[in-house]
């Protein structure tokens, strides 16, 4: 590392690490937008010592890698911008049937009835969930950038899928985005985002 600069190598690769896999799960569906605090450390680390190397005037080969990992972070943050919008976006069309999520090479089905879903009405929820033998799972509803309180659903296991009732409360700002979140034991978390009737 350059002299007189704050951070050690170790923390300079870590930064890396942690940058270079989440380039590497960009497409992943499932990648969280928290995954955008390791880039921008890593992007203030490189400017940081990329300045102390100017200040103290050796702009060696290490000054011109830092000045390439900001080029590289800063297209990383781009890509996460990117990914910050697409929670405020349903993926889910909940009304028109069930719908269908691969998670570890296994298909998660949720549906919600009556259809259309709407607004502080009591819900009947359905999951299907391949190689599931839980007794009973949970599904969490919450509103994406609203906090709108706890709300989860107990499902149980009835007849080869898990099924319980629940409310999904009206916002009074009008939004009417919701997200169904599940973590199924030995699959993972999966989420349904969804728009309720008006």
């Amino acid at each position: 590392m350059i002299r007189g600069t704050w951070f050690s190598k170790w923390q300079f690769m870590e930064m890396l690490k942690l940058s270079t896999n989440y380039a590497m799960n960009l497409s992943d569906p499932q990648v969280k937008v928290n995954n955008c605090i390791p880039v921008l450390k890593f992007l203030i680390i490189s400017c940081l010592e990329l300045a102390a190397a100017v200040i103290i005037k050796t702009m060696t080969k290490t000054a011109r890698i830092y000045a390439a990992a900001i080029v590289f972070s800063a297209v990383l943050l781009l890509s996460c911008s990117a990914q910050q919008s697409s929670p405020d976006l349903p993926d889910c069309d909940i009304s028109q049937g069930p719908c269908a999520k691969t998670v570890m090479n296994r298909q998660v089905v949720l549906e919600i009835s009556p259809r259309p879903v709407e607004a502080m009405k009591e819900l009947s929820f359905r999951l299907t969930a391949e190689g599931c033998r839980e007794r009973e799972i949970f599904l969490d509803l919450t509103m994406p950038g609203m906090y709108m309180g706890e709300n989860r659903v107990v499902l149980r296991r009835v007849r080869g899928a898990y099924e319980g009732k629940g409310i999904i409360p009206r916002c009074p700002s009008g939004r009417r985005l919701w997200q169904a979140t599940i973590d199924i034991p030995g699959t993972g978390k999966v989420s349904y985002r969804f728009d309720v009737a008006r």
